[in-house]
Order: C-alpha cells, then sequence, then structure tokens
C-alpha cells in the first residue's frame, strides 16, 4: 500500500517545488522584491505556513484512504474546512495589502494542490 502511494507522494514534492522556484522567480523582479522588504512577513513565511498546511492535509487524508477509503471525501470536506479557518486567521493578522493579495493566490495554488492530490487519492486503483 506504502508503494503505490508513493507516486502520490513524489507528485507532493514536485508541485512544492514546482510553486516554490516559480513563485521565487518572480519574487526577484525588483518591483517585487522591494515589498517584500516592505512587509511585517517574508514570502517564505507564507509559502511555508500554506505547505505546512497542505502538508498536514496530505498526511491525514493519506491515513484516512488507508484505513477507509469510502470515508476520505468526507474527510477531504472537514480538512479543507479547517484549512480555510487557518488560513483566514493567518491572512486576517497581515496588515499590507500586498501580503494579503500574495496570501489569496497562495492559498488558491494550495487549494488547487489539494483538491488534485486528494482526487488522485480517491482515483487510485488498488
Amino acid at each position: 500500500m506504502i508503494s503505490k502511494l508513493k507516486s502520490i507522494i513524489y507528485l507532493f514534492i514536485i508541485l512544492l517545488l514546482i510553486v516554490y522556484v516559480i513563485s521565487f522567480l518572480v519574487n526577484q523582479i525588483p518591483s517585487i522584491n522591494e515589498k517584500w522588504n516592505q512587509t511585517s512577513n517574508s514570502f517564505n513565511e507564507i509559502f511555508l505556513f500554506f505547505a505546512l498546511t497542505s502538508l498536514m492535509l496530505f498526511i491525514v487524508h493519506c491515513l484516512v484512504y488507508k484505513k477507509n477509503k469510502e470515508q476520505l471525501g468526507f474527510v477531504f470536506l472537514v480538512t479543507l474546512t479547517l484549512k480555510v479557518a487557518a488560513s483566514f486567521f493567518f491572512i486576517n493578522k497581515i496588515v499590507y495589502s500586498f501580503e494579503k493579495y500574495y496570501s489569496f493566490i497562495y492559498f488558491f495554488i494550495f487549494l488547487v494542490i489539494d483538491v488534485f492530490l486528494t482526487v488522485r487519492l480517491l482515483n487510485r486503483k488498488d
């Protein structure tokens, strides 16, 4: 079972690396980099928050998949609701609008990753 999940685990790691590299390169644009220097949170802190929440969701989804695959859809809805709540409290503390825009962008990027990986889990043929 664990070996069957390896491809999805590798896919998760690759997606995280791709998003990070693209985000890092975009943030090297001088006007964007200058705005990050004026903010209270760094690009890495915001990225790390969303990456860790997606990692926690992915781990929970893998554990549920191994125990009871039929419940994964319901667990996905609950964990996604918790992630939305945590994201709301995280984004609500942000003062600068520039950071809020980036946080919402990352929220939607990682939401797509969460949905994509959960669909891959649900569609696995064991």
